[in-house]
């Protein structure tokens, strides 16, 4: 992916809240160093809606980054929270990504107005990566269709 889309939007140095780096030994042969921290809540889950959007999610889902009006209850909602992120030693590439976080279940009807499809009791996102930078070989499509045919059948198929 090119410029901003995708994983490279995602700033999760932002997203950790009292981070410790540590070893992280090895993943897939390659030397890891790991980062644990409490989430940011606020900043963690505009960073996933926004990456999701770019890739294609769908108004209609319902994601939304969490507007500055509702942030404070969001942040009040979380009962606990955890962040890992294990990077490459050397190269920082992400290796992986886990983040889980359990909002106290006094205020889901306030947490559905601000998280939208993504409230709930607990949220857990998970990312692991492998084969980084490796050649990939993906065979051409044996139908090709335009992009434009393509749009205009998914609008139609929407409720």
């Amino acid at each position: 992916m090119d410029g901003g889309v995708g994983l490279r939007r995602l700033d999760l140095a932002k997203w950790a809240v009292g981070p410790t780096v540590s070893d992280g030994g090895r993943l897939d042969g390659t030397p890891v160093q790991r980062v644990t921290g409490a989430v940011d809540v606020v900043k963690a889950l505009s960073d996933i809606v926004a990456m999701a959007v770019e890739v294609g999610a769908a108004p209609e889902e319902g994601l939304r980054p969490v507007d500055p009006a509702s942030a404070n209850r969001v942040k009040r909602a979380v009962r606990s929270s955890t962040l890992e992120v294990v990077t490459g030693k050397e190269d920082h590439l992400l290796r992986r990504l886990r983040m889980d976080i359990v909002f106290a279940a006094g205020d889901l009807e306030g947490l559905q107005q601000a998280l939208g499809p993504l409230a709930g009791t607990r949220l857990h996102f998970e990312l692991d990566l492998s084969g980084l930078n490796r050649r990939v070989e993906v065979a051409d499509p044996v139908q090709v269709r335009p992009l434009s045919e393509l749009q205009g059948r998914q609008r139609r198929s929407s409720p």
